[in-house]
């Protein structure tokens, strides 16, 4: 038989729940069972809700995801790369929905391959990626550190490993790119493999708030990859960049141009995608990084135009601004 004390103190205890602090805001909970749940790979700390009760939701900042978008689609061509970055968008949705329901959550890597030539846009999406796995949880602060061969490896022993470990801790939290990661497996001395090995434990152990993101041409990353036996196994998608087309190559010139405050005049677009159609099938072709040469070649031979007809206040703002055929091909003789 029940007392009128304890009576009420079951009645107060149906009434009354657990205040859980959470980033989304307080919770209210008839239980307190802590969970872990995964948004991607990282994990975070869940409470388990009473029968009636919801969960604390996960939460995506949309405003740095529609950001982070907007800039992937503002680049030239790179249909296929924007598609394979939506669809990682998806399934990271997919993984904050799942977890809210209080589902288990696919433990997919998230460190990614990035296979093409130069200047095609590999660090810029890297860039983008590092903000949009912010946006979504998948790692903490989303800062991206860039390095190559030369800020991994000492000169001597010991050094390699102080300098990897550093490299390794300003990613943390965030993206590590890794550009001509092929480089690290070169077999000039097993430094590289030394590197390779405490990035590799690294990706292991910190893959719940760490993205490694490797780079390079395709062949070469291949070796990279089986320099060491599970390496290619910690990467979760390959990205293939594929090069720009001459058309492609015309609008990034355009965009080049006007950087610097300059417009191609329409008579410059014969003269140019034709040039780089004859240069795409160069094995080494440099895509972005030959627009950009390009242009800078376009506008000092404008400027030598422009000098030797007669002073220059004699022109207007348009003839300062415009590069023209003659520029173009003159550009392309110095080239």
């Amino acid at each position: 038989m029940l007392t009128a004390c304890s009576f009420f103190m079951q009645i107060s205890s149906l009434k009354t729940g657990i205040h859980i602090n959470d980033v989304t805001g307080i919770q209210t909970h008839q239980e307190e069972e802590i969970m872990f749940f995964g948004i991607g790979n990282k994990k975070k700390k869940q409470v388990q809700a009473g029968a009636g009760n919801p969960l604390p939701f996960s939460t995506s900042d949309e405003t740095l995801l529609e950001s982070a978008l907007q800039k992937l689609d503002k680049m030239t061509g790179l249909s296929s790369i924007k598609q394979d970055v939506r669809n990682l968008v998806q399934l990271q949705k997919l993984n904050i929905e799942r977890e809210n329901r209080g589902m288990k959550t696919a433990q997919i890597s998230n460190h990614l391959i990035f296979l093409g030539n130069p200047g095609t846009g590999k660090t810029t999406v890297a860039r983008i990626i590092a903000d949009i796995y912010k946006a979504l949880n998948v790692v903490e602060h989303g800062q991206l550190i860039e390095t190559d061969r030369s800020g991994l490896i000492g000169q001597y022993q010991g050094q390699t490993e102080q300098k990897t470990k550093q490299i390794l801790s300003e990613a943390d939290g965030g993206i590590l790119f890794i550009d001509e990661a092929y480089s690290l497996a070169s077999g000039e001395n097993d430094y590289g493999q030394r590197a390779i090995e405490i990035i590799l434990k690294e990706m292991e152990d910190n893959r719940n708030n760490l993205v490694v993101i490797v780079a390079g041409y395709p062949n070469e990353m291949q070796r990279f990859l089986n320099s060491n036996p599970g390496l290619s196994s910690r990467f979760g998608k390959t990205l293939q960049f594929e090069n720009y087309s001459p058309d492609e190559m015309y609008v990034i010139s355009q965009s080049y141009a006007m950087e610097s405050g300059y417009i191609l005049d329409n008579s410059c677009f014969d003269v140019l995608n034709n040039y780089y159609a004859s240069e795409c099938k160069n094995p080494d072709f440099a895509n972005g990084r030959l627009a950009r040469k390009t242009v800078e070649a376009c506008i000092k031979a404008q400027a030598v135009r422009l000098t030797e007809k007669s002073p220059l206040i004699a022109f207007s703002d348009r003839d300062l601004n415009t590069i023209e055929k003659t520029d173009c091909q003159k550009a392309i003789q110095m080239l």
